[in-house]
């Protein structure tokens, strides 16, 4: 049914005039604004070098990073670090810009990404994410499938024929090592909010990769055993049982459950401004009251206190136990703006796509590509209200500051 709403949606969204005339507008914003096509890529190094800078440094390396880490979020100077959170994956986009915008990409330029990748690197095990790491291998994935989409005489792959056999042979033996590596971060997560950055990477790598199953986190008496897999990969995209969960949830809330459920979400959704600007508005409320909760959290302590802080959720289900039969509607309103938006950064006449809007399809949290498969609806409004927006501001204004003092001097 929800793929039956997405296919309606889409349909309505290419027969309404109002579409093709909000597009026309979106698109002549962003070539105004030079946010069409790899205009400069010295611009792009700089963009990508301050993005990678800030998040080095974004966590004080010398300590602990429980000590670093404010339960009602990053302060407003962190906030505002945090906004790059899209942009460090921009040196994927430049990797690859050699065959999605034929730009010719130098030596020099594979050594640099070669460094990026050490440094995502040292990023992901020293805070013990390894969505990070995991991302830029999807991203990479994806970016390939693109390339072949669009080469619409076969050339790359005759060409590229052997390296994607090579790869393909590859590729299955890389997966238990890929497995090892994700539970490795698992194993190290119990310890890794005490230690500092520098002890989480020494103990990653002395590690003695005795990799155990995480204990059920939910009783066994009321909600379903997540863990159906022995194999962690297949786990993790495996959402059968965290829906049936949900669904178990929404039958045994009442009305004034599913009322503070509601709330909740809406605390959730203002939660996504900064705490000052906030204080502006509500000067009682507290964005920790609801970021240390995952909603379906929230739901499964409700019905039994044996839960975790961050449990998985479903934005999907989420909406359904709230709106229930009306959430097909609901969704399409959600989805024509979003295909409207989305839409207008990419350009059928040149069939390309903005660089921009590459690095919105897609990370672990949320993504234009995984946005219905996300844990909470805070997401979803995340991403298109103030994601999106405040990146491509930085964007602007980091070009700004490129044109009037940096590229003078290169």
């Amino acid at each position: 049914m929800f793929n039956f709403v997405v296919i309606i949606s889409h349909f309505t969204y290419t027969k309404l005039k109002i579409s093709k005339i909000l597009q026309l507008k979106f698109r002549k914003l962003l070539i105004k604004f030079k946010l069409d096509d790899l205009h400069d890529l010295k611009f792009l190094y700089f963009l990508s070098f301050i993005a990678v800078l800030s998040k080095l440094f974004f966590y004080d390396f010398n300590t602990p990073i429980e000590f670093q880490i404010n339960s009602s979020g990053p302060p407003l100077l962190g906030d505002i670090i945090y906004g790059f959170k899209f942009i460090i994956y921009l040196p994927i986009v430049i990797f690859f810009s050699k065959y999605l915008y034929k730009k010719k990409i130098h030596k020099s330029q594979s050594t640099s990404f070669i460094i990026y990748i050490i440094a995502m690197g040292i990023i992901s095990i020293s805070t013990n994410v390894r969505s990070i790491l995991f991302d830029i291998l999807t991203m990479s994935i994806m970016f390939s499938f693109l390339i072949f989409i669009f080469d619409e005489k076969s050339e790359l792959l005759k060409k590229n024929i052997l390296k994607f056999f090579i790869i393909i042979i590859f590729l299955f033996p890389s997966i238990n090592f890929l497995e090892n590596f994700s539970k490795n971060f698992v194993n190290e997560r119990s310890s890794a909010k005490t230690n500092t950055p520098i002890e989480n990477i020494y103990s990653f790598f002395n590690s003695e990769n005795n990799f155990k199953n995480n204990n059920n986190k939910f009783s066994e008496k009321t909600f379903f055993y997540e863990e159906y897999y022995k194999h962690g990969l297949f786990n993790r995209i495996n959402i059968l049982l965290v829906n049936d969960n949900l669904i178990f949830a929404k039958n045994n809330l009442s009305k004034f459950q599913i009322d503070l459920v509601k709330q909740f979400q809406i605390n959730q959704i203002i939660s996504i401004a900064p705490q000052p600007i906030i204080n502006i508005f509500l000067q009682d409320f507290n964005k920790s009251d609801y970021l240390k909760y995952s909603t379906a959290s929230y739901i499964y302590g409700i019905i039994d206190n044996m839960y975790g802080v961050k449990s998985i959720g479903s934005v999907l289900i989420h909406l359904y136990i709230i709106f229930d039969i009306y959430v097909y509607l609901i969704l399409i309103f959600i989805f024509i703006p979003s295909f409207i938006i989305f839409d207008s950064f990419y350009f059928p006449s040149e069939k390309k796509f903005s660089p921009y809007i590459l690095i919105f399809f897609y990370t672990t949290s949320f993504g234009i590509l995984n946005m219905l498969a996300t844990s909470d609806i805070s997401n979803v409004f995340t991403l298109i209200l103030r994601s999106i927006p405040q990146t491509l501001l930085y964007i602007i204004f980091a070009r700004y500051i490129f044109n009037l003092f940096v590229k003078k001097n290169i």
